[in-house]
């Protein structure tokens, strides 16, 4: 919806990791805040998305209703000139009312339908599905840099077309792993 692609830095800053006496890490955090910085893109502003879980859960926002209440379960809420849209999973409310009749921009549209059943819709009709496999790599993506970032520390500036944190061995070297044989990457060109 915001027409987002890949972020050009993120960090996890307070992630508190399970640790032993000695203060070794020995399991995942029990919360994770993990914060994206995204480019302006034409005339959009730069967007920064936060990512809490575990029981975290960020400030409330002061454009936010007091009637309108934070679920801690999940979700995301976007704030406009016209009104509100809180989407979670499958479902949606918007704010007022009268805006969820406005007819939808086609490059816009997305399902309810679960994904589950849009994918297998989409494998008979060989439609296009709600979440194809360019989604999924941004959304994958979007994980595994969160995951980065938690496990080296600081904030990282991140490369979308090489797919490398430039000039960071350290980060890079969680981009990839060895390969049991006979399995392997083929060459890139």
């Amino acid at each position: 919806a915001l027409g987002l692609t890949y972020p050009a830095s993120v960090e996890a800053p307070f992630t508190p990791w399970g640790v032993d006496i000695k203060n070794n890490k020995v399991s995942y955090p029990m919360g994770t805040h993990v914060v994206y910085k995204f480019p302006a893109r034409g005339a959009q502003p730069p967007v920064k998305l936060t990512w809490m879980d575990g029981g975290l859960m960020p400030g409330r926002p002061d454009l936010l209703p007091e009637n309108l209440p934070l679920d801690p379960g999940g979700g995301v809420i976007f704030i406009g000139e016209k009104g509100k849209i809180r989407l979670d999973r499958n479902l949606y409310t918007v704010d007022p009312v009268e805006l969820d009749s406005e007819p939808a921009d086609p490059k816009l549209k997305f399902t309810l339908t679960p994904h589950f059943q849009n994918w297998f819709d989409c494998m008979r009709s060989r439609a296009r599905p709600a979440a194809d496999v360019e989604i999924g790599h941004r959304t994958a993506t979007l994980c595994h840099l969160g995951n980065i970032a938690r496990w080296v520390g600081r904030k990282m500036k991140w490369d979308p077309i090489q797919e490398i944190f430039p000039g960071d061995d350290e980060a890079n070297r969680y981009l990839s792993r060895p390969m049991r044989q006979p399995y392997q990457l083929p060459e890139t060109v």
